[in-house]
């Protein structure tokens, strides 16, 4: 992965955005009023990094229109830059291929696909391009819009079954806490035994990127909170966040942790750049960044465009 130097004399000012519930509806595709500001806001040395529980594949698509030149996929397991193959991070992709295998699943299986959970047969949904994880939605209504099956187990039940599974046959994985989204995911563990998730966020920045680095994340859900709460990391979350999320965030006190007014999709992501740049997180463009940001949510909130 090429290195990225000087996006501003100082400082390279790298914001981490999740994209369901933060920029755009779970399973939507981002709005354009959020586009144009994250386009228009590489002008003042931002570098934003989508970091999603998505396939890289979705990323890229999703990053295309605005401008993204990096995504952390798959709960940050996969990295990938714009026009480069994805990589994968960390071990242990074989315990994926045999929980597969546990499921009746074939190694590339995806799509509505039947999986069998002890003597119970259903229909789910595997959400396609996966590299290094498995990631299950077994309810139809928050993916209804694409797709329909004749739905069987909940969330909760697939969570809850899987990790017996794990454990009955020693499985290097961790099954996350069902998302809002409707998405079960099962990601990989690293050769210590941790969970490879967001939390190496920072670390992955500092792998990109050169010269001092500003540091922020701006996220809605429990699966965003390991990047949050890294000590060089500012944590922007919503008004519509989670409430794990939010305690988190406030947890880390001081101007580090903020919490917006407004829904993240809807608004919420200007309200976190100004507050980024009131505490100068852009240096000699924290100006210039507050008053782009604060001209795109005044022109939102006239046009009247929140829905929550």
């Amino acid at each position: 992965m090429e290195k990225r130097s000087g996006l501003t004399d100082e400082i390279k000012a790298v914001v981490g955005l999740d994209v369901d519930g933060t920029l755009a509806p779970p399973n939507r595709e981002i709005p354009p009023f959020n586009q144009d500001f994250l386009k228009g806001m590489k002008e003042f040395g931002f570098c934003g990094i989508f970091s999603s529980g998505k396939s890289a594949s979705y990323l890229a698509k999703q990053a295309k229109p605005c401008d993204i030149e990096y995504w952390f996929a798959e709960n940050n397991g996969v990295l990938q830059q714009n026009g480069k193959a994805p990589v994968i991070i960390g071990e242990n992709l074989q315990s994926v291929v045999e929980l597969r295998q546990q499921l009746g699943l074939t190694k590339k299986q995806e799509g509505i696909s039947k999986i069998h959970l002890g003597k119970e047969i259903g229909e789910v949904f595997i959400e396609e391009s996966k590299l290094g994880v498995l990631t299950i939605f077994p309810e139809v209504g928050p993916i209804a819009h694409k797709v329909n099956f004749n739905e069987k187990f909940t969330r909760f039940q697939i969570a809850d079954n899987i990790r017996e599974i794990i454990k009955e046959n020693n499985l290097k994985l961790m099954v996350m806490k069902p998302h809002g989204d409707g998405a079960v995911d099962i990601i990989r563990l690293d050769k210590y035994g941790k969970p490879i998730d967001k939390s190496n966020f920072a670390l992955l920045c500092q792998q990109i990127f050169e010269g001092k680095l500003n540091l922020s994340f701006f996220g809605d859900g429990e699966n965003d909170i390991p990047a949050m709460l890294a000590s060089d990391v500012f944590a922007v979350t919503f008004q519509n966040g989670d409430p794990n999320v939010k305690s988190a965030v406030i947890s880390k006190g001081g101007y580090k942790g903020y919490v917006t007014t407004l829904p993240g999709p809807e608004g919420g992501i200007f309200q976190g750049v100004i507050y980024l740049a009131k505490h100068d997180f852009f240096g000699s463009k924290s100006n210039d960044t507050q008053l782009y940001a604060q001209d795109f949510l005044n022109s939102y909130l006239k046009q009247q465009r929140i829905f929550y």
